[in-house]
């Protein structure tokens, strides 16, 4: 199977969300959410194939921010093949480490940086006119954070299909919420792009043994057949929750 006939399959995964979730409408200014690894990569080819196909009037731009410094070559690298291959306006920015929490409680770096990189990301979705800003999540993330949020806080809550922030000026849309990793996974491999994997400040990486990590493993050692089964059934007890 060809790139292109992969990235129209994912579309179809994102026509399912559209039609159920009401992501995006005619005229929108959609930024992509681009970290460098395969998520945000296989979005970043399958939001155009399904703009292509679905015949909606919108605008997709990709941006890239690193909060460790400067841009590393690996990301310029990633930047660059992007910017030729995916034909869309790309941007690459750098924001300020992120520091503690904002109650003075020192978290994982990890967490910290996503935080930051979402604030920065929102800041400059809003300052430019960008009415969304797509994330790569998909549908394992949101059956692995239901799990989390029943086990660890007592509530079947998973990532929202959209969230508005700025007084609705902003709303952040996850176009692949019932595509499966393994989708994801399989389009990134056949691309002739370099992946780059987040780093926090300090260097270090998500803990192995993270709580997310675990869920992961539950839901593989189901086998692919029930965990798929699993996982949408998880994705429609977040989402009764979230309605």
């Amino acid at each position: 199977m060809d790139i292109e006939t992969k990235a129209r399959w994912l579309a179809k995964r994102i026509t399912r969300a559209q039609k159920e979730h009401g992501l995006f409408t005619r005229g929108d200014r959609i930024l992509v959410a681009y970290s460098g690894g395969k998520d945000s990569l296989a979005l970043l080819w399958a939001l155009p194939a399904w703009a292509r196909s679905s015949g909606l009037d919108v605008t997709i731009g990709a941006v890239h921010v690193e909060v460790t410094g400067a841009p590393s070559r690996r990301d310029i690298l990633c930047s660059q093949s992007l910017a030729t291959n995916t034909s869309l306006e790309f941007t690459s920015f750098a924001a300020d480490p992120a520091g503690p929490g904002p109650d003075g409680r020192t978290t994982h770096p990890c967490f910290r940086c996503g935080r930051l990189r979402r604030e920065a990301l929102l800041r400059f979705a809003a300052d430019g006119g960008w009415q969304k800003v797509a994330l790569g999540h998909h549908l394992d993330d949101d059956a692995e954070t239901v799990l989390m949020n029943q086990l660890h806080q007592g509530v079947s809550k998973g990532l929202a299909p959209t969230r508005s922030y700025f007084d609705g000026r902003v709303t952040i849309v996850r176009p692949l919420i019932m595509a499966e990793e393994k989708e994801l996974a399989d389009l990134a491999r056949g691309l002739d792009t370099p992946l780059s994997t987040c780093s926090c400040p300090d260097g270090r990486p998500m803990p192995p043994h993270s709580a997310r990590q675990e869920m992961k493993a539950f839901l593989h050692s189901l086998g692919p057949r029930r965990a798929t089964v699993a996982k949408r059934h998880l994705q429609r007890l977040g989402q009764a929750v979230e309605r």
